[in-house]
């Protein structure tokens, strides 16, 4: 009997700690982005939600910015949170509510889905206002929508992966980075040289060449594609592309653009196919499902390519996630804005780890997903509390 009451007087105080504000201290150790962080609190890392606001997400080109202003106030640093698993949590910078600052300097957005202070919601929307109205950060970029946006319009769409509204804000708002998430690309024919000077490397399969008149196009290498930047081996594979035509004079053929501008082309070094030579390497896949464009030379010793590379465990073959970046791209879009229409309850209702609660140091802990240093992309997943112990 006395064991079933403590187990009540438990699970009534770690309910009690999830729905309400908890004050704890610690240090930052992560910045997940523009409105979440990793504090650690003794031997615990408790992930921090800042309250009423949003940022850009992973896929949307501000993502980075925000992140690392956040980062510059916190990482590293003592904070005091007043934390809360349910509505967001208060943190501080001396006396200004980091929420507020990140709103002032247009580096997130207000979610009045969060709120439930009145006063408080107000001084948020002056914030915001006047962010907006000095076009700070992402007032300062064109069609930077906010993910509360996209969630809203999947979430009123009874098939919101076929639906073309979903497509065309997805687009709007993430551009290249929901390639083939929906359906294929849509090319514009358009044949023309795009060699010139290689001035940029976006990724391991993304370029931006100077071309000899000065201007600057971006070229997509076509019959390949390589590991997103948040994908394990993603960086590393930006890394092989860039040591090998960076700086470089390259030649550039290109026969059509994508539907978000980029000319889609083969690119080649001192007579070297660099498209089938990130294969060869190990850092990009053949990209089958548009192998049908490619001639039928280039089909067949890409494909011989990508098969050779996996039986020597070359690049990502050796050590990498092997998630195909086609695959990957649908599945991070999917859980990000749509996951939640279908799934009747959350995988994990035991809330976040609290210190504060003598119950809390038992069973699961949400953790959230993030990027480590070396570019290595860790999913969201469940694991055991700090001070679990096995039966």
């Amino acid at each position: 009997m006395k064991s079933l009451l403590l187990l009540v007087i438990s699970l009534l105080s770690f309910s009690f700690v999830s729905f309400s504000q908890t004050n704890v201290t610690g240090v930052v150790v992560s910045v997940e982005s523009g409105d979440s962080f990793t504090l650690r609190v003794g031997k615990a890392d408790i992930p921090i939600k800042l309250r009423m606001i949003e940022a850009p997400v992973e896929e949307q080109p501000f993502f980075e910015v925000a992140r690392d202003h956040l980062s510059s106030f916190i990482l590293g640093k003592p904070l005091t949170v007043s934390y809360s698993t349910y509505s967001g949590s208060r943190a501080y910078v001396g006396d200004i509510e980091l929420s507020q600052r990140m709103l002032r300097d247009g580096a997130a957005w207000f979610l009045q889905e969060g709120s439930r202070d009145a006063q408080s919601e107000e001084i948020f929307k002056a914030n915001e206002a006047a962010a907006r109205t000095e076009e700070r950060g992402i007032w300062a970029v064109h069609g930077l929508g906010r993910p509360s946006e996209m969630r809203k319009l999947a979430g009123s769409s009874s098939e919101p992966m076929a639906d073309p509204r979903v497509a065309v804000l997805a687009v709007q708002m993430f551009g290249s980075s929901v390639e083939d998430v929906f359906a294929r690309e849509i090319y514009s024919l358009e044949s023309g040289d795009c060699g010139g000077t290689v001035v940029g490397v976006i990724d391991g399969d993304t370029v931006d060449i100077r071309t000899s008149s000065g201007k600057t196009v971006r070229v997509r290498l076509e019959g390949m594609d390589a590991p997103e930047k948040g994908q394990a081996c993603g960086m590393r594979s930006k890394q092989a592309l860039s040591d090998q035509v960076f700086g470089r004079a390259v030649s550039c053929n290109s026969s059509k653009r994508d539907s978000y501008g980029r000319m889609i082309g083969k690119i080649s070094l001192a007579g070297v196919d660099i498209n089938k030579r990130m294969i060869s390497i190990g850092y990009a896949w053949h990209y089958k499902s548009y192998a049908s464009e490619q001639p039928v030379a280039d089909r067949a010793s890409y494909a011989n390519a990508e098969v050779q590379a996996r039986g020597s465990s070359a690049g990502l073959w050796k050590d990498c996630d092997r998630t195909p970046p086609w695959e990957y791209r649908r599945n991070r879009f999917t859980a990000t804005f749509i996951a939640d229409k279908y799934d009747a309850a959350p995988v994990n209702t035991g809330g976040y780890y609290s210190p504060s609660s003598p119950s809390s140091g038992r069973g699961p802990v949400n953790v959230k997903g993030y990027t480590r240093s070396d570019g290595t992309y860790v999913q969201p997943h469940t694991r055991s509390a700090p001070g679990s112990r096995r039966p």
